[in-house]
């Protein structure tokens, strides 16, 4: 129909609209702000003295710089008090070994009994009294065979109790639980270079003087008992090229004092 036509060709008019056309502005995507501890936290932004800034900033590298040392050196030490434990275990099994295979005769007595247990004719075997003399023989053997069992064993008992007495293991025990105290004492010397640092940063933004030690060092008490191997052990590593040389000195640098007294 016409009606269809004239819908179908587009003979319509369409109305233009007179709103105006607004451009959506882009949107700004706002970062969250950094938190304590962040990489882009800024603590402070304050301006210190020159003299303060260098003298906290040389402190901290000679703190740094102690740490990193001590530490190295309680590695050696460390690995050095490992080495010798293999050694030793060696030495202790070849001691007990030995001490059991001295005076031995088990094998020569059952050899000679079998011996003689072979010399009897078949014939007299199923004789009570033959029976009775074998017997008598192979309770004899087992006697002989316990007793020297008994002593073996008492022999090397006391053998162990040699070893024990000598000290060995108490005093590595010792010297290992003095290696870790002197690693603790270093983490502490550490926190508290860190406190001076700190104390003295925050105290130049201030302008005021910092305090030449806010606290007072602490020293971890050691066992006294292995100190003279430590001693021996700290040498050995000072002339192996492992912690030659004195550190830098002064109220924020420390010599290592942790291993020798």
């Amino acid at each position: 129909s016409l009606k269809r036509k004239s819908v179908a060709g587009g003979g319509g008019k369409v109305k233009k609209s007179d709103e105006p056309i607004t451009e959506k502005e882009p949107s700004v995507v706002l970062l969250p702000k950094p938190k304590p501890g962040e990489p882009d936290w800024v603590y402070v932004n304050e301006p210190i003295p020159y003299e303060i800034g260098y003298t906290a900033a040389s402190a901290w590298e000679c703190a740094e710089y102690a740490y990193l040392e001590n530490m190295e050196k309680i590695f050696y030490l460390l690995r050095m008090h490992d080495m010798k434990l293999l050694p030793y275990k060696e030495y202790v099994k070849e001691t007990l070994q030995e001490a059991m295979k001295e005076d031995n005769d088990k094998m020569h007595l059952v050899t000679n009994f079998q011996l003689m247990l072979n010399k009897v004719d078949d014939d007299y075997r199923h004789d009570d009294d033959m029976k009775h003399e074998l017997y008598v023989r192979a309770k004899e053997l087992y006697d002989l065979m316990t007793v020297i069992a008994t002593e073996r064993r008492e022999r090397t008992l006391m053998k162990k109790a040699e070893l024990i007495g000598q000290g060995w293991v108490a005093n590595q025990a010792y010297t290992l639980a003095n290696l870790y105290l002197s690693m603790m004492q270093v983490e502490l010397d550490m926190y508290m270079d860190s406190l001076q640092v700190l104390n003295d940063y925050y105290m130049g933004i201030m302008r005021a003087i910092p305090k030449p030690e806010i606290q007072s060092r602490l020293s971890l008490a050691k066992n006294r008992m292995a100190m003279e191997e430590e001693i021996v052990i700290s040498r050995l590593s000072s002339t192996g090229g492992h912690g030659g040389g004195e550190l830098a000195h002064d109220h924020h640098c420390h010599e290592f004092n942790s291993v020798i007294p």
